[in-house]
């Protein structure tokens, strides 16, 4: 396992409903080297990424590549600049190598939570649809969380811009 991928870092970034806002854990996934075309990441403890979700809202997340990780404070406040749920290519800065966005709508959060069960979810990218995210959502006590993401994409990486 590696944590670059020809020099760039992924990072995970969710939108947080409380703050209305993106937030970058700054924890870099650790990568499986590529295979058919095809790149790995993951976290692989949930120290990295654990958070309670909202059910009444969908949920969002990004996986962002980028070669200079001392970038991810500036790379935050420039995609949070015009507080934008759904990501525009004009909320990512130039300097991002790869970006993905995916999405959990609503009701397939609703639909989860009152099943009751754990779930892997997979998530297709909304820029390649062949690109997957997987998370697990899981209930504790009162709280249903989100944790242990990893993701699939194509390589070489396209570019977003």
């Amino acid at each position: 396992m590696s944590k670059t991928y020809n020099n760039t870092n992924f990072v995970f970034a969710h939108w947080n409903q409380q703050e209305t806002s993106w937030v970058i854990t700054g924890i870099r996934f650790l990568l499986i080297e590529p295979t058919n075309n095809r790149l790995c990441g993951q976290y692989i403890t949930s120290m990295w990424y654990n958070i309670e979700m909202e059910i009444n809202k969908s949920q969002a997340y990004m996986v962002i590549g980028l070669k200079d990780r001392k970038q991810l404070g500036k790379i935050e406040l420039f995609m949070n600049r015009h507080n934008n749920e759904i990501p525009s290519k004009n909320d990512i800065p130039y300097d991002v190598d790869f970006c993905e966005y995916f999405e959990i709508p609503i009701n397939r959060v609703k639909d989860i939570y009152y099943d009751k069960k754990d779930k892997r979810e997979a998530i297709h990218g909304s820029i390649n649809k062949q690109n997957v995210l997987a998370i697990q959502l899981y209930h504790n006590q009162e709280k249903f969380l989100s944790t242990l993401p990893d993701f699939n994409i194509g390589v070489p990486l396209e570019i977003f811009h």
